[in-house]
């Protein structure tokens, strides 16, 4: 079985760079996720289980933050995903003899009641990304939509999406997106749009549409040509609701 991290650590393009996706002359900002499922009946036993893991990860004093978010609309509700963000890639050779330590522990108190756990390695796309800067920390519900691109039309894709955000930030738009491409771990092209929710209000969006904002700053016609070539590019997409979980999170101690 895989490593868990709760230790138990979203779902690769063709190579692990993505062409037309990595930000010049910035150092990648690597995200590791795992997707989590109990086994059947077993959710409150392997909630549990990490919250007892949790306490390992005191005890070495492990420097990582580590976040959790349950899944709650979609085919995936009732499951998991837990990741550590904001690392370079060498970050992970400093890690290897804490994350096979961790690996024993959690194998040993959480994985009787795991049914499964699939890890992947995310990249920040930082030219399309809008965080919120006034944030304290994880909003209490995030959006996630995964797009899934032709690669043929990768160009295109994160071409437009980068175009959205600097319209976006010079409208000062009030819905804050964190977009991810998937370096390793699943079939891609693979983009994930985390949207933050603090409310389920907010799934409403913003009394200005992004629509609105683009027609109004770009011209009808160019905010046109930039949905179409989202649309063009993608072969599907799927959404999902999370849930944070701040009682199966870990902050480090300051």
């Amino acid at each position: 079985m895989r490593r868990i991290a709760l230790g138990v650590t979203v779902a690769a393009v063709l190579s692990v760079g993505v062409p037309g996706v990595r930000a010049q002359d910035k150092p990648d900002r690597i995200a590791r996720v795992e997707f989590i499922k109990a086994k059947p009946g077993m959710e409150a036993q392997l909630e549990a289980a990490g919250k007892k893991h949790l306490g390992w990860h005191r005890k070495q004093g492990d420097t990582w933050t580590i976040h959790l978010w349950q899944v709650i609309t979609g085919d995936n509700a009732g499951s998991y995903y837990l990741g550590t963000f904001g690392h370079s890639w060498k970050d992970f050779d400093a890690r290897e003899a804490f994350d096979a330590a961790d690996e024993q522990d959690a194998m040993a108190v959480v994985g009787p009641y795991l049914l499964s756990d699939t890890p992947s390695l995310w990249r920040v796309v930082e030219d399309a990304s809008r965080p919120d800067p006034m944030a304290k920390g994880p909003t209490k519900f995030v959006q996630l939509t995964h797009y899934f691109v032709k690669p043929a039309k990768l160009s295109a894709f994160t071409d437009a999406i980068k175009e959205i955000k600097t319209t976006l930030d010079g409208a000062e738009f009030p819905v804050h997106t964190d977009w991810y491409a998937l370096a390793s771990g699943g079939q891609g092209p693979h983009f994930i749009a985390a949207t933050d929710r603090g409310s389920w209000a907010e799934f409403a969006g913003p009394e200005k549409s992004m629509s609105k904002v683009l027609d109004e700053k770009l011209g009808a016609r160019r905010a046109t040509e930039l949905i179409d070539a989202i649309r063009d590019a993608i072969t599907s997409t799927y959404s999902e609701a999370l849930l944070y979980r701040p009682d199966l999170s870990y902050l480090p101690s300051k």
